[in-house]
């Protein structure tokens, strides 16, 4: 329509402001509409609740399908033993991941991964097409959820943060994008002008308002959401309308997720939402105690260097193997295949290693997964391996739980866990690392 006026088209779409385009093609300009402040808090309101309806979402079915598989093992133990167990739960593993890297390769490639280095790109102004497209939205819901369930040591965090994005990007298109153009009128009909500028700089906001909700949902923890935000956009770009509304909508998020959660299932899903409650009673420290605690942080700091390195390695290992020779002409299915065996490899690995635990009193602990143990004890070693890094994390972390774990299940929860999370680096699915280095942390 502009070459129809005599106005190049990609002159128009540089312009700052649409009124500089329209005056050089000689448009009647009707109105120039400006978003105001009811519409953006709204839309705050609106990306606070998006993020928690998916969180509740991704957490029921989660805890949903755990109980499950932890069902079915069960029952399989009674009745045939630790072997067919296994192998069950390696076909359950299996098929799960399969479901979430065949997502992946055929509806949307950019989805694997946790989207969080593509995020910081998009958000520091580059243009990445499909990473918040509906298509992505549904590949990590659904994808997070089968790898949750798959017993593959990654985690959800990363995912729900991109999907809090594409919340906050689909509320800005249905609440505010309309007032970023501004119709124009021809002798012939109505174009709209577009104000570029101000239309990426209202998505960026959104994004970040969306993936401050992600992580807040997450660890229920609204200041904790704004911080990481924080990090990932830096202080030089951050826009100073975002602190107040970035608040407002973590906070929201985490009221409304947690009023979800507590009037669909109560408590049972609590294991689910790392957050940390009822320490009212702090043991007693002494000043003597800091210095163990620097050098902790100091040698923690050192493996942590290495255990990223490994990482990257893993992760470009992978990449050179599967492009080579008859793999890569094998795609995408080796992608299927490859994440499917690595579930099967971890099953197998876990149940052999909680067989070498025994059983402990269960006091303060409750799980569907006793594992051959008699009621009212249960193995460690399979509650730490087999019920996922979520509930791992609560049996370690939680205050009601007054019990000594056996050191050597530690250790070899440690080292099993550890181990295979690095190899987990670079598979074609939806994941995250963030509750899996706490874990092993």
């Amino acid at each position: 329509r502009a070459r129809g006026v005599g106005v190049d088209i990609e002159e128009g779409r540089g312009a700052s402001e649409p009124m500089t385009f329209a005056k050089k093609a000689g448009l009647r300009l009707e109105r120039d509409r400006r978003p105001p402040t009811v519409v953006l808090y709204g839309m705050t309101l609106a990306i606070a609740a998006g993020v928690a309806v998916v969180n509740f979402c991704i957490v029921c079915t989660t805890s949903y399908l755990h109980g499950l598989k932890a069902w079915m093992v069960e029952s399989i133990i009674e009745s045939s033993g630790f072997a067919l167990a296994a192998l069950a739960l390696a076909a359950f593993g299996a098929l799960a991941a399969a479901l979430a890297a065949a997502l992946v390769v055929w509806v949307s490639p950019i989805s694997a991964g946790g989207g969080l280095p593509e995020m910081k790109g998009y958000l520091n102004g580059s243009s990445i097409p499909g990473l918040f497209d509906f298509r992505s939205f549904l590949v990590r819901f659904f994808g997070s959820m089968a790898v949750a369930v798959s017993g593959l040591p990654v985690g959800r965090e990363g995912p729900t943060i991109t999907l809090g994005c594409n919340v906050g990007l689909g509320a800005l298109k249905w609440l505010a994008r309309q007032y970023h153009q501004t119709w124009a009128d021809t002798d012939i009909s109505k174009c709209a002008l577009i104000e570029h500028e101000q239309l990426m700089h209202m998505q960026r906001i959104a994004c970040a308002i969306g993936g401050a909700s992600g992580i807040a949902v997450i660890f229920n923890a609204p200041l904790g959401g704004l911080l990481y935000m924080l990090e990932e956009v830096t202080v030089v770009a951050w826009a100073p309308e975002l602190t107040m509304r970035a608040f407002i909508s973590t906070a929201v998020a985490c009221l409304f997720s947690r009023l979800l959660l507590n009037a669909w299932s109560g408590d049972e899903v609590n294991k689910f939402v790392l957050s940390v409650e009822g320490y009212g009673d702090i043991k007693e420290w002494r000043l003597s105690d800091v210095h163990w605690i620097v050098l902790m942080a100091a040698l923690f700091g050192v493996l942590s260097a290495g255990y990223t390195r490994a990482l990257a390695s893993t992760w470009s290992f992978r990449k050179r193997v599967t492009t080579m020779g008859v793999l890569e002409r094998c795609q995408p299915w080796i992608k299927i295949i490859e994440a499917s065996l690595c579930a099967v490899l971890c099953a197998l690995i876990y149940v052999r290693i909680s067989t070498l635990a025994g059983c402990i009193d269960a006091t303060g602990v409750e799980t569907k997964l006793h594992f051959g143990c008699p009621e009212g004890q249960f193995n460690p070693l399979a509650y730490l391996l087999l019920q996922g890094p979520e509930e791992a994390m609560w049996l370690l972390f939680s205050p009601h739980v007054s019990l000594e774990l056996p050191r050597i299940d530690l250790w070899i929860a440690l080292v099993t866990y550890g181990v295979l999370s690095i190899g987990m680096m670079g598979l074609a699915i939806p994941m995250g690392s963030f509750v899996p280095n706490m874990f092993v942390g």
